[in-house]
């Protein structure tokens, strides 16, 4: 059976199917089971116990397995990648991607909140954002979506043309540049290279690119582009204020103030990008502000929390140089008279590590911080300084934030996702 015929028969089974999944613990009947191999794992090795467990057809990519609900393929990974881009062909509604270094994830939850108040609407799930999991997001699509929005996640110059050749964008909108993913980009300036890689497709194909104005980066990489510009200082097609508040992130629309459940003021410019795009598609004003109001943080991302006696900024889903510089910055600006920090150690940061994890530190040593304590290897370098602890591990720091009496005062959580720090208030 030659390629199309397999991409063919594929789509037939997939019309008839439950789903699918790259995990056969996952497997309910009638779904089709893709065995994907990684360095530590060949999922080749479960397509048996995958149609055991009820699945009509295995594609598997071992020579060796054989059989009638077995299709063997060249490659599993690229035959779920060319499914998903044939069904995505079929589409007419509106896909907008959004890409960055931070808030991608804050900024699909919000526009996908405000965009619902009008539209059957489907997101990305959880941190499905790469080459397997934007595939499998475009899989997971309804019957009844008429719009979708799509997080893409890069950490290599090229990921994101790929995952557009899949997506096929519309629309789209990149947060910023950042310091993320040094090890595999290498310097900043491929991380601005990479993100632009969005905005280039939507040129090339006649798409729409959302653009923050006050960012004269992206300014430029849109030069040429369909745009619509949203900001608070600059001309903007869709314009907003800034409102001061303690903590949590608001703006200004129509003279009305739109507040949120957001702690941090980097979350203004993706209330504002989820407003102006809410207003593009005719979502009307009210209903902009009744989703950006009740839509509450989770996933250990931007959340203020009760704990104890004293307030938890947790921001512990991961961390980089430049969100992290962004949260201490939030709690440098709180009201609040008392000021702890626990940050965990800054990964894929490659020959920038010591140098960025220093900067912190610089940063941490002229602000008025009641406590610093830091946690993980990256860190270790300045565990000897008079206003800092260090904490080999979470667990090691763990048992030290039992007994902290900090009454009154907030503490913010922040680091990369491998130390979890979120199980200290667990």
């Amino acid at each position: 059976m030659d390629e199309q015929k397999q991409l063919d028969f594929l789509y037939e089974k997939f019309k008839n199917s439950n789903g699918v999944s790259t995990d056969s613990r996952s497997i309910k009947p009638g779904m089709i089971y893709f065995a994907l191999k990684g360095e530590h794992f060949n999922g080749n090795k479960f397509a048996k116990d995958a149609i055991v467990k009820g699945a009509r057809l295995a594609v598997v990519d071992d020579p060796d397995i054989r059989g009638e609900h077995f299709l063997h393929v060249k490659n599993s990974l690229e035959s779920l990648q060319k499914l998903a881009s044939f069904i995505r062909s079929k589409w007419t509604f509106p896909v907008l991607a959004i890409a960055g270094s931070n808030g991608k994830t804050t900024s699909k939850e919000l526009i996908s909140a405000v965009l619902s108040k009008k539209y059957n609407v489907f997101s990305t799930p959880g941190n499905f954002n790469n080459h397997i999991g934007l595939p499998l997001t475009i899989l997971m699509v309804p019957d009844n979506c008429n719009f979708l929005v799509l997080e893409m996640g890069a950490n290599h110059i090229g990921e994101h043309s790929f995952l557009c050749t899949i997506a096929k964008p519309n629309y789209g909108l990149v947060t910023n540049n950042g310091m993320d993913h040094l090890e595999g980009y290498g310097n900043l300036e491929n991380v601005i290279k990479s993100n632009a890689e969005l905005i280039d497709y939507l040129k090339s194909n006649k798409g729409k690119v959302f653009i923050n104005a006050d960012d004269e980066q992206m300014i430029q990489h849109s030069s040429g582009a369909d745009v619509y510009s949203y900001g608070f200082d600059k001309k903007a097609d869709f314009k907003a204020g800034r409102i001061e508040k303690d903590l949590f992130a608001a703006i200004k629309l129509e003279s009305q103030a739109i507040n949120s459940n957001l702690v941090g003021k980097f979350n203004e410019i993706n209330i504002l990008a989820a407003s102006a795009i809410g207003h593009y598609f005719e979502v009307d004003f009210n209903s902009i502000r009744a989703a950006v109001e009740s839509y509450k943080p989770q996933l250990n991302r931007s959340q203020l929390i009760d704990f104890k006696k004293f307030k938890v900024m947790l921001d512990a889903y991961n961390a980089n140089p430049t969100s992290m510089h962004l949260a201490i910055k939030t709690i440098e600006e709180s009201s609040f008279a008392k000021k702890m920090v626990i940050l965990g150690g800054m990964l894929e940061l490659g020959i920038y590590t010591e140098k960025e994890h220093k900067k912190i530190i610089d940063y941490l040593n002229t602000l008025p911080l009641d406590h610093i304590w830091l946690v993980g290897k990256e860190f270790k370098a300045f565990q000897n300084l008079d206003t800092i602890k260090h904490f080999e591990s979470t667990e090691d720091c763990s048992e030290a934030f039992k007994s902290l009496d900090f009454e009154n005062g907030v503490v913010l959580i922040k680091g990369s996702r491998k130390y979890q720090l979120e199980k200290l208030i667990e």
